[in-house]
């Protein structure tokens, strides 16, 4: 019999409530699984700079919690750690465990009288629900042996150790806007901060007006400027010639498409998923807009609000599977 180091492997004895996940039978199926999945895109950001495939249970805990959750049913629990996070675990029917106990090494915790966690509470933060979603997808994935029909020909199909996951990012107004002038026509409090989170440790594609609007290389994430005119280069700074070829030369992690509206318009039968700001604004002379495109090839999800004078909301379009 095949052991374990999570806590409560023992225990885990349950079977699962669901057929979507084919293979996947015991949590200990599911731990397998997702300990060739988990990575540093996984990791909360808060500790993703200490992630290493030796310890690739570090920051997974709500996200494979909920994912239990999803597959095994059950409940979950918190424990509450110092600076105020709850490290979640799962108990189904009195079967208590803990796919991502690992992390602590021999420090020993307390599985007892530990308050109840929601995901509509966790998942309220769009950075978190992401990559549970992501989660969701690698899992998926890695349990279908059919994968290559879910992608148009000629496109590569990801593999373990690289580029799995291409992305859209953009702000738009109530009338389609994203841009005036060379610039956003909006400055709001807290509305780029998704794209921090998200793109930051991954790639940024961008056109050569978008790099030039920016003037540098962002910080902390590769950048690829496709231009035909141009050739800027430095430290985490690229220039090709093509959309594709940004997408050949990403080898790990994932890619957000970033602007402008040619790049958007190329990317938009590519994309697995876009994260799309809607702003509560109507933009008078905007002379860049978001491409139409066919929603009823997406599942939406609406995210946080925010903003002050003018507010945005945050939508999720993920790719449905054919």
């Amino acid at each position: 019999m095949k052991t374990y180091n999570f806590y409560g492997w023992e225990q885990a004895t349950v079977s699962a409530i669901t057929n979507k996940y084919k293979g996947i039978h015991t949590p200990q199926d599911l731990y397998d699984r997702l300990s060739d999945i988990w990575c540093a895109d996984t990791c909360a950001p808060r500790l993703r700079d200490g992630w290493t495939p030796e310890n690739k249970t570090l920051g997974q805990c709500s996200i494979t919690a909920f994912l239990v959750q999803d597959i095994f049913g059950g409940k979950v629990y918190g424990i509450l750690r110092p600076g105020g996070n709850y490290h979640c675990y799962n108990d189904i029917d009195g079967h208590i465990f803990d796919l991502t106990s690992e992390q602590f090494g021999d420090e020993v915790l307390s599985y007892e009288n530990n308050p109840e966690q929601f995901r509509e509470i966790h998942f309220a933060k769009e950075e978190k629900y992401q990559r549970y979603e992501y989660l969701k997808q690698q899992l998926e994935r890695s349990l279908d042996d059919s994968c290559e029909t879910k992608y148009a020909k000629g496109t590569k199909i990801p593999q373990k150790g690289t580029r799995t996951m291409i992305g859209l990012i953009v702000a738009r107004s109530k009338n389609n806007v994203i841009g005036k002038n060379g610039q956003i026509p909006w400055r709001i409090k807290g509305e780029q901060k998704q794209f921090k989170e998200l793109t930051t440790g991954n790639t940024v594609v961008m056109g050569r007006k978008s790099y030039e609007e920016i003037g540098h290389p962002l910080p902390n994430r590769m950048n690829i400027v496709v231009s035909n005119t141009v050739n800027y280069s430095g430290e985490n700074l690229l220039t090709v010639h093509s959309l594709q070829e940004a997408l050949d030369s990403v080898k790990e992690g994932n890619v957000y498409i970033s602007g402008g509206y040619g790049l958007f318009k190329e990317a938009l039968p590519l994309v697995d998923t876009m994260y799309i700001t809607e702003v509560d604004t109507v933009v008078e002379n905007g002379d860049v807009f978001f491409p139409e495109f066919n929603a009823d090839e997406f599942d939406i999800t609406t995210g946080e609000s925010g903003g002050d004078d003018i507010t945005f909301t945050r939508m999720t379009y993920t790719r449905k599977k054919l």
